[in-house]
């Protein structure tokens, strides 16, 4: 949503200075939590910031309207990227990240011998034994 106001000012010829700009990133902060759960959520946020904010003309909007879809669907990718990396990178601080199962699941899936399928969340284990199984 920075990059589209960045663009709306860009291409309306609005001048926008440095605290304007820092005034509207303060509002983005708060009001784009989520923007990506509903399709095309993160329009209607947009052009509610810009409503409120008033420094940038609002019919600026119609200018993105078009390539709203597409900024959506490379939002949710660059989403569902970073929680895969972050996933990766946690499991790997805590100790929970098995390397050479990694590297075994990605020999045999280049060697076309294995699918992936859904497990059921009980079957995830974790190097770390929960507290109920040492309690016993």
């Amino acid at each position: 949503m920075a990059i589209a106001v960045a663009f709306i000012a860009q291409a309306t010829d609005t001048p926008f200075d440095l605290w304007q700009q820092a005034g509207v990133l303060a509002i983005l902060l708060l009001t784009s939590k989520g923007g990506t759960t509903v399709a095309g959520g993160a329009f209607i946020k947009l052009a509610a910031t810009l409503q409120s904010v008033r420094s940038l003309p609002l019919n600026g909007l119609g200018l993105l309207f078009g390539v709203d879809r597409l900024m959506a669907t490379c939002t949710a990718l660059t989403n569902v990227v970073g929680n895969v990396v972050a996933t990766f990178y946690i499991a790997r601080w805590e100790g929970a990240f098995d390397q050479q199962k990694w590297k075994a699941l990605q020999a045999e899936m280049a060697a076309g011998g294995i699918t992936l399928k859904a497990e059921a969340p009980h079957a995830i284990t974790s190097a770390q034994p929960s507290p109920s199984q040492t309690s016993h």
